[in-house]
């Protein structure tokens, strides 16, 4: 049996546990966000503290967005806090809104989505590349989200610069799987936005990493 461990109120944390706990395999994996006391689950070193993603990232060499913590003279820069989530912290402004650290703004010709894997010998596979793409006009111009008008096409393969950026954010977060989003700026160079380590999985891809997961335990008890 494999036990997922899951937000409340996660409905694809929920779908991996209905059909992963018919498994075969043994295992946990931590779909919470955050990190997980048990060294043996996948993806126990989980962040939601979005600051200690973006140092862990930059202390690897991985291409990510600019940020500082002391507040900024020059214009350019966006108040972000720890744990923001769907870019609230970008749309609903609090009367009191503390900013916990600023990114800078980077104007992008493209936003991928990228689902990457670590596999039981220790190599990163992508298992799914999708192309962020407006629903409509009303779409946000720079806040890709599903709540902001956008939608993920999962047609054709992201660059080869692109990949190579996911799988360097993955291991420097330690992490066994990962929805990474990559920004492509205007030079093709990539910059990796964040990794979501509990992300909302349309049925295609929740199958695919329901497979990923049960051959990763399966390899791990063979070797």
């Amino acid at each position: 049996m494999i036990i997922v461990d899951r937000k409340e109120g996660s409905t694809t944390g929920r779908l991996l546990a209905e059909q992963l706990t018919l498994a075969d395999e043994d295992g946990i994996v931590n779909w919470t966000g955050r990190r997980n006391t048990e060294s043996s689950a996948l993806n126990a070193a989980s962040y939601t503290d979005k600051l200690r993603q973006l140092e862990a990232l930059e202390q690897g060499g991985v291409p990510c967005t600019p940020f500082r913590t002391d507040m900024p003279r020059e214009e350019g820069w966006l108040p972000r806090r720890r744990l923001h989530h769907n870019g609230l912290d970008f749309r609903k402004r609090r009367k009191k809104f503390k900013p916990d650290y600023w990114t800078k703004f980077i104007e992008l010709a493209q936003e991928w989505r990228l689902h990457v894997f670590k596999t039981a010998k220790g190599n990163y596979r992508i298992i799914r590349s999708g192309l962020k793409v407006a629903k409509d006009d009303d779409a946000h111009p720079w806040v890709r989200g599903h709540r902001q008008g956008w939608k993920i096409s999962y047609v054709g393969g992201a660059p080869t610069p692109v990949k190579e950026a996911s799988r360097a954010a993955l291991d420097a977060l330690g992490l066994d799987f990962g929805a990474v989003d990559i920004g492509v700026k205007r030079n093709g160079h990539p910059v990796v936005i964040e990794v979501n380590t509990c992300p909302g999985l349309d049925t295609g891809t929740l199958q695919i990493y329901i497979k990923q997961i049960k051959e990763r335990f399966d390899a791990e008890t063979r070797m």
